[in-house]
């Protein structure tokens, strides 16, 4: 699930509109709208702000857990195919 994905979902689950969210994160309707559709994604302080609103963590905002076992599949895939690669000069 992609981060917009997240807040979209998370502020439906609240029953707030976008408009809504926007005026208690101080942002604009538009800045909301970009980052449920992936356009440009929150500031640090907007990330913070939205987790705290949605009373989940950050890790949980921004997918972590997934990431990490995206990260993991990626390692164990390197290992098992792991090829010789000469630099040339």
């Amino acid at each position: 699930m992609t981060l917009g994905n997240i807040i979209a979902t998370y502020r439906k689950k609240m029953g707030l509109t976008q408009e809504s969210l926007a005026q208690q994160l101080d942002v604009t309707n538009q800045a909301v709208s970009k980052w449920e559709r992936a356009e440009s994604s929150p500031d640090t302080d907007n990330l913070i702000a939205l987790a705290k609103l949605y009373e989940i963590s950050l890790d949980e905002l921004l997918d972590i857990k997934n990431y990490q076992e995206a990260i993991g599949v990626y390692d164990r895939l390197l290992a098992r195919n792991s090829y010789n690669i000469e630099v040339l000069n």
